[in-house]
């Protein structure tokens, strides 16, 4: 049975602003039809799957502060080859190393730039200026799990998707050495989950075999 689309409506947060981008809001709007009984979340017995966690807090820890240094390190060298202006600020030191702004104040620094469109697109990899500012908030999270070490654990799909965030800042600002140290960082971390998911396996094989045998022998 088909449900009927319903009718156009005034947006009652209309402002009189003309639409200028696809997908704003304009004068008229509807709504999509929804087959309640259909969605797989009309089902509230339906357990969410959870991503797989490997890695301790200290482990990930350690990774999210190599990915700060490196990037930090990477956008240091970016400012001091191609002369970037660095605002005064009376509340902070001037900068005299990498380690003298965190990550996130690096990342707000490059960002205004590209706003006031001061970086030639020459000095990116492949030019791409335009994905720029995108790829630097793709990596402004390391920021908020260095200064939250209390924060709940990444999964492993978070934490590797954090280290290709890093990877591609660094990329980008043609920073090769600090790819490479992340590249590194994304390597060990894959083997160490990929050792630990094989002794988990292993574990429950013997699990499964112990219950099994003592099925087989009418144990308890």
């Amino acid at each position: 049975m088909n449900i009927p689309s319903s009718p156009p409506k005034t947006n009652p947060y209309n402002n009189h602003r003309k639409a200028r981008k696809t997908g704003e809001v304009d004068d008229l709007y509807y709504y999509l039809d929804y087959d309640r009984r259909g969605s797989p979340q009309s089902n509230s017995s339906r357990l969410v799957p959870e991503l797989e966690t490997t890695l301790e807090a200290d482990e990930q820890d350690r990774i999210f502060q190599k990915l700060n240094d490196y990037l930090s390190n990477g956008m240091f060298n970016f400012f001091a080859k191609h002369q970037f202006p660095i605002p005064i600020d009376p509340g902070k030191r001037r900068v005299r190393k990498a380690s003298d702004r965190e990550w996130h104040e690096w990342l707000e620094l490059a960002i205004a730039l590209c706003e006031k469109r001061m970086i030639p697109k020459t000095l990116l990899h492949n030019e791409r200026i335009k994905e720029f500012v995108t790829i630097l908030q793709n990596s402004g999270e390391i920021r908020h799990v260095v200064a939250h070490p209390s924060r709940p654990l990444k999964s492993d799909m978070g934490v590797f998707q954090l280290i290709s965030a890093g990877i591609h800042v660094a990329q980008i600002i043609k920073d090769w050495d600090g790819m490479e140290d992340m590249l590194k960082v994304k390597e060990n971390t894959e083997a160490i989950i990929a050792k630990r998911r094989r002794r988990r396996e292993s574990i429950k094989k013997h699990v499964r075999f112990l219950e099994q045998y003592a099925e087989s022998e009418g144990l308890d």
